[in-house]
C-alpha cells in the first residue's frame, strides 16, 4: 500500500491501547480512579500508571500483570496484522 493510501483510520486501527485504557476497558479501573491516576502521574512523571494503581490499592499486582500481558499480546497481534497488510 502506498503511503498516500494510508488513512488516519488505519493508524487508529493499528494503535495499541495504553495500559490505562486496558484497565478501563477490562473494568479494573473506574473512570474517576483513572483520572486521579493521571493527575498523580503529572506530579510524578517517573511513576507508571500501573504502579500508581497498585500503590493506591485500585488493583492488585496480579491484575496489573494480567493487564500488561494482555496489552503485550494485543500489540503483537496488531503488529503482525499491520505487517501482513503492509501498513508498517
Amino acid at each position: 500500500m502506498k503511503e498516500s493510501q494510508k488513512t488516519p483510520a488505519w493508524k487508529h486501527l493499528t494503535q495499541v491501547e495504553r495500559l490505562g485504557e486496558v484497565l478501563l476497558r477490562d473494568g479494573k479501573l473506574k473512570l474517576k480512579q483513572f483520572a486521579a491516576l493521571m493527575e498523580d502521574q503529572l506530579a510524578m512523571p517517573e511513576k507508571r500508571i500501573g504502579d500508581l494503581a497498585v500503590e493506591k490499592g485500585y488493583i492488585s499486582q496480579d491484575e496489573l500483570l494480567d493487564s500488561l500481558l494482555r496489552q503485550i499480546h494485543v500489540s503483537r497481534v496488531v503488529e503482525a496484522s499491520a505487517k501482513e497488510l503492509a501498513l508498517v
